[in-house]
């Protein structure tokens, strides 16, 4: 079952909370159909809707709190709602893949993920490990969403996301490319401690609960498990960082010794 942070009155276009609306000023303004804001709020993006083209300027609101969280349904929008022409986000397709560069060759790869929050912060982990790609499932999983864009802090504009109608297939291409595959899963004996990501690496993880599915964990090269103590299984966020600052240690060590 699908678990989505949404309300009916955000199936609109939108972004909000400051960093995610600082994102798209800098890369997108002309994207923005109005701007919602608080006074406080316009204080911290002054210099960047200055920056900004006139457009953006002239469609700024002013409102009260109140008046943000009765436009989106929720107090989480830091005094600041962008709403946009279409999907601030931009997706690549799995036929994009086989004619793509992947400059740190490292690509994550996420089966399904249910929480946008978790998705969102996934996303952010991504972009501060210096990870060419996000892979997410067409269907099946809780797609960007406006709490994924707050999550993740402004950071899904800075990473190249596709959306992938098989995952298992796209995996099986990126193989042919050269990529190692690697599963995170708590039910093997694999260490990620003891395995290597030098190579070319996309990393898999599962959904929250579930984890892999079956089709995925049989797809993969490889699995590994990060050891834990005290608790049966880590957030998929937290496991996502620690799967890459893992890789991220290994090339950096291998580099200096280069």
């Amino acid at each position: 079952m699908r678990t989505r942070d949404r309300n009916p009155r955000d199936n609109q276009n939108l972004v909000y909370g400051i960093h995610a609306v600082f994102s798209v000023l800098n890369k997108h303004p002309d994207d923005i159909i109005k701007l919602a804001i608080t006074e406080p709020a316009l204080e911290k993006l002054n210099k960047q809707l200055l920056s900004s083209r006139s457009k953006t300027i002239s469609s700024l609101r002013i409102h009260t709190r109140a008046q943000l969280t009765d436009l989106i349904g929720h107090e989480k929008h830091q005094g600041v709602v962008a709403f946009l022409r279409h999907k601030a986000e931009k997706y690549y397709q799995e036929k994009d893949l086989n004619n793509f560069t992947f400059n740190n060759n490292l690509i994550l790869a996420l089966d399904q993920i249910q929480d946008p929050r978790n998705l969102g912060a996934c996303i952010r982990s991504a972009v501060a490990f210096g990870v060419d790609a996000v892979l997410i499932p067409k269907r099946g999983g809780c797609g960007i969403t406006d709490v994924t864009h707050k999550t993740a802090a402004g950071t899904v504009d800075s990473i190249n996301v596709f959306e992938i109608t098989n995952l298992v297939r796209a995996l099986e291409t990126l193989k042919q490319a050269g990529f190692w595959v690697v599963g995170m899963s708590e039910k093997t004996s694999s260490d990620i401690y003891k395995t290597q990501f030098t190579q070319p690496t996309v990393i898999v993880l599962g959904a929250e609960g579930a984890g892999l599915r079956l089709s995925t964990q049989k797809c993969c090269d490889y699995l590994a498990k990060i050891p834990i103590t005290g608790v049966s299984s880590l957030n998929v966020s937290v496991a996502t960082g620690i799967a890459l600052s893992e890789v991220i240690r290994q090339r950096g060590v291998d580099a200096k010794k280069t």
